[in-house]
């Protein structure tokens, strides 16, 4: 939270915490991008009335096989988002 807030002061953006998580996730350390994918599948949820019909910059701090994003994204999307962009620290 505190990497997407720094973006939004200097970006003039509004900042919010929409992403939650549904169920805990394993470490994705080590695994495989197929594995991260299944076990990061159907694990966050997106509040609808907060973005529905909102475009969303989705900030990560390191992006490495892209699974969390994707499952991020796609959480944002059936919430309701017109679009989502990603913004990453590092990869």
């Amino acid at each position: 939270m505190l990497l997407a807030q720094a973006l939004a002061d200097v970006w003039a953006l509004p900042v919010g915490t929409v992403l939650r998580r549904r169920r805990v996730v394993p470490a994705q350390a080590g695994a495989p991008r197929s594995q991260r994918l299944r076990q990061v599948r159907g694990a966050f949820t997106a509040g609808a009335g907060r973005i529905g019909g909102r475009s969303v910059l989705l900030v990560d701090d390191v992006l490495s096989t892209g699974a969390t994003v994707d499952a991020c994204s796609r959480a944002l999307k059936r919430a309701g988002a017109t679009t989502v962009r990603v913004v990453a620290l590092a990869t």
